[in-house]
């Protein structure tokens, strides 16, 4: 059974890619372009998995994930992050912030696939 997934990324192309790939195999995907954005989104849904890019123009994945992980009802759903950054899980965790997935992009959107099941 599909899982509802919020994919989170300021590039169209990557967010037609992913969201393509993922119905494709199932899954309902609802996209935002930007950190605002999902947050907005957020207060309305509740996704079973958020896929996460780290740098956006407006509000930078490591704030929206803070503001995921702050929320006690939306910190236990899976994120999800992408970076071009190959340091970003160090990033992260020295802001004491734990995403489920740290990929670096360009990623297989297969592993994307895997990931989006797995969790």
């Amino acid at each position: 059974m599909g899982k509802n997934v919020l994919l989170v990324d300021d590039d169209p192309v990557i967010r037609m890619l992913v969201g393509d790939c993922l119905s494709a195999v199932g899954h309902v995907v609802d996209q935002a372009s930007g950190g605002n954005e999902c947050l907005e989104k957020l207060t309305l849904s509740t996704p079973q998995v958020i896929i996460l890019d780290l740098i956006m123009p407006d509000l930078n994945g490591l704030d929206v994930l803070q503001s995921i992980k702050s929320d006690v009802i939306k910190r236990s759903i899976p994120v999800i992050l992408l970076s071009a950054d190959p340091d970003i899980q160090l990033t992260a965790s020295r802001r004491n912030l734990n995403a489920d997935l740290y990929l670096q992009k360009p990623f297989d959107i297969q592993t994307i696939i895997d990931a989006v099941n797995r969790l």
